[in-house]
């Protein structure tokens, strides 16, 4: 899903953070914590949320792995809420798979698109100016959002809405993918030329999904379980209304979009393979292991995935499917701390990992009202988990 959202969300709370949150972590940091200290002090954060009205389902998961620390709390500790809706953190997902294709000679980062697609998949998405521009988007274009295709996601259309306020107007609409791209390319122009601009775009992900079917020969969901959940050991993981969920799975905690609840609605199909995943908390930390261990890429491969020459915003990098947060750049103090990959999502998910030594966290809110509150879930937790000795 798409994180504009996020971004005024971010400017308006920063400053609290840094004052409350980031400057009383920092004074404590001198003290170190007990593994079982720390897991106190992180069950706290959680329940302190779940308190607030819309985030019973608030849940954090940590792996620290100098201290063997591996725990869920809030939420993600309960095994009948421990599933939910990733949002854009499916992107890490899409963006593997695409990297997996490169690796194997079937792609390459500048391949051009338009010599695997058909035409009429392309058609009106990169009109710049008068010019069909499509011949010029290349894969990597894609990956970093820098295509100048629009985002059908959160741009509005013609009529002033966009997909995700017409989700909330209507959820029991479907939304195929073709639907999706039609959206982009009758009610949207595109924001600028190829390779013109940083433009984060939910309808440039979908392209890829597309790519990834014309290659792999099998629909997108069969391709993800086999490429990725499969070998990386996630075993909640599924595709809601594409398939089925794994025996036993129980149902989506709510995922509040627009103050409506989607997670039973037919309106969740408009998230594809730009984020359309529902998961646990255990599988995404099994999934930073596995791509941080070389089991899913070789780790040039990540490397190259993590050329962080976008600014997303103040504080947060981008790169080919993976952000980079700086916490430096939100306050100086921070600037000792690591630069953890991984990526957001508009419902409150936070997905990040320390590349030095493995370190990740998990934040799930399921809701997008929320985001300001996961970012600091997540930084107070980082400043805890950063306090912890064996």
């Amino acid at each position: 899903m798409n994180l504009s959202m996020i971004i005024v969300s971010i400017a308006l709370f920063i400053a609290l953070v840094i004052v409350l949150a980031i400057a009383s972590a920092m004074a404590r940091q001198a003290r170190p914590l007990t593994v079982e200290d720390g897991k106190k002090a992180l069950s706290s954060l959680a329940e302190s949320l779940r308190r607030k009205p819309g985030l019973a389902g608030a849940g954090l998961s940590v792996l620290h792995t100098s201290s063997g620390l591996r725990d869920a709390f809030g939420a993600d500790a309960d095994p009948e809420q421990r599933i939910f809706h990733a949002a854009s953190v499916g992107k890490l997902f899409t963006a593997t798979l695409i990297a997996r294709l490169i690796e194997e000679g079937r792609l390459a980062w500048d391949s051009r698109v338009a010599e695997i697609l058909q035409p009429a998949e392309l058609r009106g998405l990169f009109d710049w100016e008068g010019v069909d521009r499509s011949a010029e988007v290349t894969v990597a274009m894609l990956l970093s959002h820098s295509s100048g295709v629009a985002d059908y996601f959160d741009d509005p259309g013609r009529s002033g809405k966009s997909v995700s306020a017409l989700m909330a107007a209507a959820p029991d609409r479907l939304w195929p993918v073709g639907e999706l791209l039609d959206f982009s390319r009758n009610e949207q122009r595109p924001v600028g030329p190829p390779g013109g601009r940083f433009h984060y775009s939910d309808t440039g992900y979908l392209l890829l999904g597309r790519l990834i079917e014309a290659l792999r020969g099998a629909p997108y969901h069969e391709v993800l379980r086999r490429g990725i959940f499969e070998p990386a050991g996630m075993r909640d993981a599924y595709m809601p209304l594409r398939e089925a969920a794994p025996p036993g799975t129980p149902p989506l905690r709510p995922a509040y979009l627009r103050g409506v609840d989607l997670s039973k609605a037919n309106a969740l199909s408009a998230d594809w393979s730009g984020g359309g995943v529902a998961l646990s908390a255990a599988d995404l930390l099994a999934f930073c292991e596995a791509l941080r261990s070389g089991l899913l890429l070789r780790p040039e491969t990540l490397e190259r995935m993590a050329d962080f020459r976008w600014r997303f915003r103040l504080g947060v990098g981008y790169g080919y499917g993976l952000m980079e947060l700086r916490f430096g750049e939100f306050f100086p103090l921070l600037k000792s701390w690591p630069r953890m990959r991984g990526h957001m999502g508009v419902l409150g998910i936070q997905c990040f990992w320390d590349p030095a030594d493995g370190t990740a966290i998990v934040v799930s809110l399921s809701n997008d009202r929320a985001m300001s509150d996961s970012v600091k879930l997540l930084i107070s937790a980082l400043g805890i988990v950063k306090r912890i000795r064996n």
